[in-house]
């Protein structure tokens, strides 16, 4: 059973400043390993340095409040944060996206 994750789209609680104004998260169809979620700025983007500097800040932001949540839920004892920039680099979609994998030690036996 794979654990429940939050909304993509979660309340601030009032004490808290507006977060995830350009940024949202998910959960994907086929993930590498369970939990892995993407963050993503809203606007459709083809490359990390074209976001503006809100729109950078937003989505780190948002990927370290995700990735908490992901080691808390998944009990991992650590996560891989990869970004793929431009095709060179892997990226498979033409749209900046942060992957959140949690990680635990058995996943790197050698």
């Amino acid at each position: 059973m794979t654990p429940s994750l939050p909304q993509p789209q979660p309340q601030p609680k009032p004490e808290q400043p507006t977060a995830h104004t350009t940024t949202y998260f998910f959960r994907i169809f086929d993930p590498i390993v369970p939990g892995h979620v993407l963050v993503s700025p809203r606007r459709v983007v083809e490359r990390f340095t074209q976001l503006t500097d809100a729109e950078a800040a937003d989505l780190f932001v948002t990927a370290k409040r995700v990735a908490r949540t992901l080691e808390r839920v998944y009990s991992a004892s650590g996560l891989t944060v990869p970004l793929q920039d431009g095709f060179g680099a892997g990226q498979s979609v033409p749209h900046v996206r942060i992957h959140l994998l949690p990680r635990h030690p058995a996943d790197f036996d050698h």
